[in-house]
């Protein structure tokens, strides 16, 4: 019996490491691109929850994590965004956004997104492909909804690999021209050959500051 708290302790941690690298299924963007020359920093802070695990289900049941990320965005185009992603996982994504339908000043955008992320768990190479959907839909120039459907391919050496289909939405409220606030919740199901496993529910809230063009 004096072994099972230092057992639960030990999957805790997996399991903490495993969470945080969910990290990178968190959006916090409208379907707009920045534009030419404009660069913008988001730090956020989110929980996740895992519901349903039948790895875990029967002894420590559902449970709540947090943890946090912290992306760069800068405009190469009016129309194309590249940018770069690291969470506490400590993985980091390498992401590219096209912007397709609307403009600045469009009450509907809708982007399309690509992304390759990378991780080292232990000994294990861990590569994930990231396409995601970006679409927003703007109330005012201070308020918008947004939406980001996402499928994601996860690989890892010497393992099976995991596709992941979800989506994210939020709201995001603008004080100026140069800081946002985003709040948003997302729900995604990890599935290996047609086998789902648990659920992962996202709610977080990030800080969006644009710095000015020089």
């Amino acid at each position: 019996m004096r072994n099972i708290p230092a057992i639960y302790l030990v999957l805790l941690f997996i399991l903490l490491i495993g969470a945080s690298s969910c990290a990178q299924l968190t959006s916090f963007q409208t379907g707009r691109t920045l534009g030419k020359g404009q660069t913008e920093i988001t730090p956020s802070v989110s929980l996740l929850g895992v519901v349903d695990n039948p790895a875990v289900s029967s002894e420590l049941g559902s449970f709540v994590l947090p943890f946090g990320d912290i992306s760069l965005q800068h405009g190469i185009s009016e129309r194309f965004d590249l940018g770069l992603k690291v969470s506490t996982g400590l993985n980091a994504q390498l992401s590219g956004k096209y912007q397709f339908v609307g403009d600045k000043q469009s009450k509907s955008a809708l982007s399309l997104g690509a992304g390759l992320s990378y991780q080292l768990a232990g000994e294990e190479l861990v590569l994930r492909y990231h396409l995601p959907l970006y679409y927003s839909l703007h109330f005012s120039e201070k308020s918008a909804f947004y939406a980001t459907p996402r499928y994601m391919l996860q690989q890892v050496r010497n393992d099976d690999n995991f596709h992941f289909l979800g989506l994210t939405a939020g709201y995001m409220h603008s004080f100026n021209d140069r800081l946002d606030l985003g709040t948003e919740f997302g729900l995604h199901r990890p599935f290996n050959a047609g086998n789902a496993s648990e659920n992962l529910m996202l709610l977080g809230v990030g800080l969006k500051y644009r710095f000015r063009k020089k």
